[in-house]
């Protein structure tokens, strides 16, 4: 079982340079999987978050919206 400790982040992977305008692309990985995340901004006042390119062995949790 990997730690807490074991995650990297990275915060200008390649994946980025590909990122639009009002997009921001992060990397995460550890040894039990990894998969990229994209923050897009689209002007309304909202955040939208993009989890993608996920490894088999990586489970996306989110609670409902309040």
């Amino acid at each position: 079982m990997s730690r807490r400790y074991d995650v990297k982040v990275n915060t200008s992977p390649v994946a980025n340079n590909y990122a639009g305008p009002m997009e921001r692309i992060i990397e995460f990985s550890s040894p039990a999987g990894g998969g990229l995340i994209a923050f897009t901004t689209p002007g309304d006042g909202t955040l939208r978050v993009d989890v993608y390119q996920i490894d088999d062995t990586v489970t996306v949790v989110s609670p409902p919206a309040k």
